[in-house]
């Protein structure tokens, strides 16, 4: 079935070694995100300065919202194939042939906001080799805006204690994990099918950022929002396969790695200054969302303590790699 699903992605694309216009190369990227998201924006600022850097003799064609057809659990194995020449991905979502990934870096793992900028070297140190072993380039990261993780009700919920009587959604195993430790009943529900899920009863809850919670409607379905936790964001990566990347002249691959460095830059002070995250929230309360009370003190550190327990269990379970790449950023984290 793997080939037969690689074989169709194949088939649908044309050559990857497409140029555009002239003498101008084109690569195609693939990106998961739709427009709507903030990872666009910077995608779309990643090629500026691709074409800026390269004099216009190297342009990158984002396709959002996976409009090629490319599925991002697939991207470690169609990436060398030449399916596409680049790709930007939130590295969890190959966990199924990469493990340990998934608890690299979890939520939970920050208590500060601005310990993220200093997870995210560290978090790259372990993703790197990881990608080169599939033949895959990592020309850097894109640091996510979001800045704070809430917990969307239908109800004002602010209280562990209250949230035991809901069923809340997540979009991983370890925020499972990490609920049950609190007595919470979550459940991965996608983020496609989250709106439908709060609609219909199938649960009460969802854990979501509020900055971009208009892009899904949350709002609609469970307006009242407490914040719980700093987002731990996995920063995404900007990928190429390493023979495509080999196959590009020197001034090529120059502007690739600069744009990717601008990127991060660009990326991590749009970070810090916060206001992606403050417009975001003044546009959900503008279509009908409330940001409630957060949680108490004491409840985010009962949420931390438990998230770092599951990490640890499951880092252990995938063995001792996992373990060595969730101390190696609790280090960087803490320093």
């Amino acid at each position: 079935m793997k080939t037969l699903v690689l074989a169709g992605v194949l088939a649908a694309l044309s050559s990857p070694f497409s140029a555009g216009s002239g003498s101008a190369e084109t690569l195609r990227l693939h990106s998961v995100w739709v427009e709507s998201r903030p990872v666009a924006d910077y995608v779309k600022y990643f090629a500026e300065r691709v074409a800026e850097h390269s004099g216009g003799d190297l342009n990158i064609q984002p396709y959002h919202g996976g409009s090629l057809g490319i599925k991002d659990p697939d991207i470690l194995r169609i990436l060398p194939s030449g399916a596409v020449d680049m790709s930007v991905l939130y590295p969890e979502y190959v966990a199924r042939d990469e493990p340990a990934m998934a608890v690299a870096y979890v939520q939970g793992a920050i208590e500060e906001v601005e310990q993220q900028l200093k997870a995210v070297p560290a978090i790259q140190d372990v993703y790197e080799p990881i990608f080169d072993r599939w033949g895959i380039k990592t020309l850097g990261a894109i640091q996510v805006p979001e800045r704070v993780v809430h917990i969307f009700c239908k109800e004002p919920v602010n209280t562990l204690e209250n949230l035991k009587s809901k069923k809340v959604r997540v979009w991983g195993r370890h925020q499972v994990e990490t609920f049950a430790k609190l007595d919470v009943a979550a459940s991965i529900i996608p983020q496609s099918d989250m709106y439908v899920a709060l609609q219909t009863g199938v649960v009460d809850c969802a854990t979501y950022m509020g900055s971009v919670a208009t892009t899904v409607s949350l709002q609609e379905v469970a307006p009242y929002g407490a914040p719980l936790h700093p987002h731990a964001g996995v920063p995404i990566n900007i990928l190429i396969s390493t023979d495509r990347y080999e196959a590009l002249s020197d001034e090529s691959q120059a502007a690739l790695d600069a744009a990717a460095e601008d990127t991060l830059e660009y990326t991590n002070e749009e970070f810090l200054s916060g206001e992606r995250e403050e417009a975001g929230i003044q546009k959900l309360i503008d279509q009908g969302g409330e940001i409630i009370e957060p949680f108490s003190e004491a409840d985010q550190e009962a949420f931390t303590a438990a998230a770092r327990e599951a990490w640890q269990e499951m880092s252990e379970e995938i063995g001792p790699e996992a373990v060595e790449n969730m101390v190696s950023i609790k280090k960087a984290i803490e320093e």
